[in-house]
């Protein structure tokens, strides 16, 4: 292996951690091929610290990348601050996601200042993306103007917008106006350097012919600056902070500027439920498997304090899929009981015990459900 290869093997390897991604552990992640067709992460590499997950996007495709939906915080409405004070926020998801403290007289707006919402100083929440971060801010300004009386019917209005489908096509529709040149360039890009370049410096040499690479190179840069920038101040006008940084990034990176689409991607829903999202590129069944889940997350994992926003959420998933016509009832059935040994199972994940009763070991204060006579035969158990 000759000096020139090395050099072509390391480039590689770099490119290869470029197409590394990451999300917070509990969202829901929709890896998206250059067709816009999608599949649901399942898994991903856990990390020891934090609350993250790393997964590999497509490296033989630039225009493939992820969609990261976060499910939204619950909101307790309080008379108090102590508790947003002495307990700061961490990123969180379901379970164990994190719950922001509203006061019921609030006076001061909320706003975010990059990844954290902030009111009159105290961090409320902590979000995974400054797009996502405006967004959570949004809505708790707009439902602390209103009465303490009014606020759960405001968080209702407020969930059933994420749910709005139409809304969710002509954003779609929005993406793929902005970034069709960048996509172009981006694709241009991959091939310059993995299959011209390549071949090129094979039978002309380097010495020969490497200004007219780097003319090529500095041109398809600066085209993809200018093109993401472009469609960046397009799909999101609030998220002014950082954006020439990020520029910059592409720019002066080669293999940045080949992804340059995943940035632009990665919080395009983030002012949508990930249901939602998923009725947008999944199959009907897929996506009932997301509505299963959902469901159950919404009726068993959420608080059930009066004071939190998570009844509100529940109701507008409810009206979400009475729209669609997915019966309630059918997807909060029991699983098919595996054996006759076993006499409850637990609502949210679906495990199957031998005890009368008691609470799941793998989910957090959630009862077990006795199963009824009738559930031997029962739909297949699609989650074991």
């Amino acid at each position: 292996m000759n000096d020139v290869q090395l050099l072509f093997l390391i480039l590689a390897v770099v490119y290869l951690l470029q197409c590394i991604g990451w999300a917070p552990l509990e969202s829901e992640v929709l890896r998206i091929g250059w067709r816009f067709r999608a599949k649901v992460l399942n898994g991903g590499l856990r990390m020891r610290f934090g609350r993250h997950k790393l997964f590999l996007l497509n490296p033989l495709s630039p225009l493939s990348g992820a969609i990261v939906c976060e499910w939204f915080p619950s909101v307790r409405s309080g008379d108090e601050r102590s508790s947003a004070e002495s307990n700061p926020p961490q990123s969180g998801g379901i379970p164990g996601r994190q719950t922001i403290s509203l006061n019921s007289l609030e006076k001061q707006p909320i706003h975010a200042m990059g990844k954290e919402v902030r009111s009159a100083g105290v961090v409320l929440f902590i979000a995974h993306s400054q797009a996502y971060a405006n967004f959570v801010a949004g809505v708790l300004d707009r439902v602390r103007k209103r009465s303490p009386k009014e606020r759960d019917r405001a968080f209702e209005l407020e969930f059933e917008r994420m749910f709005d489908t139409q809304k969710g096509a002509l954003r779609l529709e929005e993406y793929k106006a902005c970034t069709a040149f960048l996509r172009i360039a981006c694709a241009l890009l991959f091939a310059f350097l993995f299959l011209i370049v390549p071949v090129l410096v094979r039978l002309r040499g380097l010495e020969h012919i490497w200004p007219v690479l780097l003319a090529y190179l500095i041109w398809s840069l600066a085209c993809i600056g200018w093109s993401f920038r472009r469609a960046h101040r397009a799909l999101y006008p609030e998220q002014k902070e950082g954006r020439w940084q990020q520029v910059l990034v592409l720019v002066l990176s080669p293999y940045s500027a080949i992804r340059a689409n995943d940035m632009l991607l990665r919080d395009l829903f983030s002012a949508f439920h990930p249901l939602s999202v998923a009725s947008l590129f999944l199959s009907k069944q897929e996506s009932r498997v997301q509505a299963e889940r959902s469901l159950r997350q919404s009726f068993y994992g959420g608080d059930k304090d009066a004071t939190s926003s998570d009844p509100a959420m529940r109701r507008a998933l409810e009206s979400f899929l009475a729209k669609t016509g997915t019966p309630r009832e059918e997807l909060l059935r029991p699983p098919h009981r595996k054996s006759e040994n076993c006499r409850t199972y637990c609502p949210l994940c679906m495990a199957q015990f031998v005890l009368v009763e008691g609470e799941c070991p793998d989910c957090e204060a959630v009862l077990l459900k006795v199963f009824p006579p009738e559930s031997a035969s029962a739909r297949p158990d699609r989650h074991s």
